[in-house]
């Protein structure tokens, strides 16, 4: 990362922080980690896909709710249909979201294969991420079996 660490990054590292505190697996996805495995997207926001059983629901929201507007219902719904909610921090506004990670033999391989990756200037932090291959895979309706994820049509300008 350049000296000063983006301001989107700093709140992924306030969302991490917490998650790593109550012992929630994740990885880092979307445009952090396309631009992680050198692809850059413009994008701002900050994906992350998160082991997350209802039994942590409202921890998690407790954690973050002095520092993100956090709807538990919205989180509980996501993840009782392993789908995605949204965080936004209050201070600036930057959205995290939150995809909770599915139940197909493809979504528990992909968790398994994100990597450590030490990211920050200002305060490193080391950070899962996901691998580059799934990374520029991201989306692709690789597998019937796989859950959610709709066709990717930037995939040939990712590899051309």
């Amino acid at each position: 990362m350049t000296p000063g660490d983006p301001e989107g990054l700093r709140v992924a590292f306030l969302v991490l922080e917490v998650l790593d505190r109550l012992g929630i697996l994740y990885h880092l996805g979307g445009s952090y980690a396309s631009a992680i495995h050198g692809i850059p997207r413009q994008t701002h926001d900050v994906d992350l896909v998160v082991d997350l059983g209802k039994d942590r629901v409202g921890g998690l929201v407790q954690a973050l709710a002095n520092e993100f507007y956090v709807d538990e219902e919205a989180v509980a719904r996501a993840v009782r249909e392993r789908a995605s909610c949204n965080l936004v921090h209050l201070a600036t506004g930057i959205k995290v979201d939150l995809f909770v990670k599915g139940a197909a033999a493809f979504d528990v391989a992909e968790f398994e294969r994100k990597i450590l990756v030490r990211l920050g200037d200002e305060t490193p932090h080391d950070v899962f991420v996901k691998s580059a291959e799934d990374t520029l895979l991201g989306g692709c309706p690789r597998n019937p079996q796989r859950s959610g994820g709709a066709p990717r049509h930037d995939l040939p300008a990712r590899v051309g």
